[in-house]
């Protein structure tokens, strides 16, 4: 299940860490806690995010020899065509977020509502262009395994890994 978070994770601006990611023990499963910076608000933080999800060194040994080019990559395939496919039903339930008192726009989208809407509808709209394949900085859409590569080079650049917020420990 982790596997499939990471595509998700990236398609729903939702920047996970080891804090908010946690174990069932009875069965395995991740559970995910706090969802406060849905919409990649963790981006507008005195540390900005800068990776897509957590893809360090422990990571990748967990992933075993092949590392990312095994079932990692091909799971984060297979989930994006689902997710791509299924784009309509997610913008809808994405939506209602927006509203949600947990999600904090007022420490990166301003102090008056219409400053906290623009953030709102302009995250909403990053997340359209995530699923017909644009990067950030993308003019042109990729195709699923493109948008996966180019995710995977994010996720595990070292420059970016240094640059994230040392309690996210991105050295491990």
């Amino acid at each position: 299940s982790l596997l499939l978070t990471f595509a998700t994770s990236f398609i729903l601006a939702l920047r996970r860490h080891g804090e908010n990611v946690l174990i069932d023990y009875a069965n395995g499963d991740c559970v995910h806690v706090d969802f406060s910076y849905m919409f990649d608000l963790g981006k507008k933080l005195k540390v900005p995010e800068r990776v897509p999800f957590r893809l360090t060194r422990n990571m990748l040994d967990a992933f075993g020899v092949l590392g990312y080019e095994g079932t990692f990559r091909k799971c984060c395939e297979a989930t994006m065509k689902v997710l791509r496919a299924n784009r309509d039903q997610l913008m809808n339930e994405l939506e209602s977020f927006l509203n949600d008192p947990v999600l904090q726009w007022d420490k990166v989208g301003g102090s008056t509502a219409q400053d906290i809407e623009g953030v709102a509808t302009e995250s909403l709209s990053v997340i359209e262009r995530r699923f017909d394949g644009y990067t950030e900085d993308g003019q042109t859409p990729l195709s699923v395994e493109g948008q996966v590569d180019y995710l995977i080079k994010v996720a595990n650049s070292p420059d970016n890994l240094a640059r994230m917020y040392s309690g996210w420990m991105a050295y491990y």
